[in-house]
């Protein structure tokens, strides 16, 4: 499997076209990324759910992986080109196309900030804070997620703290979850429509939050360090 053949068999499903972010190409169905090809060519994803990623990782672990971090763990699946079946790879292609063609479905309700609380919470050191006076979940002081209360965000949004680098990613992969206004772009945050996104979606975002969140706290940490053993 090369990286042409990878391109050839994403855009052979229904309504694909093919755009580019972080300096690779992707392919997407109504505007949703449902498989990237790596910069060297040589590793392609393809946008899997977590139970359908494990199927395929058990099935053949040489070619089939999780992306690291939260990404991996919400379904992301890295494809090693030279190691994977043509035939298994269009398997798991047709699922990550199905996947976001199809309507989402939500367990019963659409997602509140009480959805939010139990979901952080139940991460290691996540307590419950404020932000500005509107109720907000920390970690070690850092601030994990709160609701969006400036007047440029939506109502029922939330703003969740990541990377500049992961929410360009989050923008590009589905932008009618994510979003981003004037008020928020200097800040490593993003937005989210708690009205449209999916709870096994929530959770890893929030993961995703919660190691941002601890990575910026340890970089605040060693120059505390630093002085006292001066």
């Amino acid at each position: 499997m090369t990286g042409a053949q990878f391109r050839k068999l994403a855009l052979g499903m229904a309504g694909a076209v093919e755009k580019s972010h972080m300096g690779h190409p992707d392919f997407r169905v109504n505007e949703r990324i449902f498989a990237t090809l790596k910069e060297d060519n040589k590793h392609g994803m393809v946008k899997l759910t977590p139970e359908q990623q494990r199927v395929f990782v058990k099935g053949d672990p040489a070619a089939f992986g999780p992306e690291s971090g939260a990404w991996g763990r919400a379904g992301c699946t890295r494809v090693t080109l030279n190691a994977v079946d043509e035939e298994v790879l269009g398997e798991a292609m047709t699922l990550a196309w199905q996947n976001q063609v199809k309507p989402r479905r939500h367990e019963g309700k659409k997602m509140t900030f009480v959805d939010v609380k139990k979901l952080a919470l139940a991460l290691p050191g996540v307590e419950e804070g404020t932000m500005y006076g509107t109720p907000a979940l920390k970690v070690r002081g850092e601030l994990l997620a709160c609701r969006a209360i400036n007047k440029s965000a939506e109502p029922n949004t939330l703003a969740v703290r990541v990377g500049f680098d992961a929410r360009a990613e989050l923008l590009e992969a589905d932008p009618r979850l994510y979003y981003v206004t004037d008020h928020y772009v200097d800040y490593p945050a993003v937005l989210v429509r708690l009205s449209a996104i999916h709870r096994d979606a929530l959770n890893g975002l929030l993961k995703m939050a919660w190691q941002f969140a601890g990575a910026q706290s340890a970089k605040r940490a060693r120059p505390a360090r630093a002085r006292k053993r001066r």
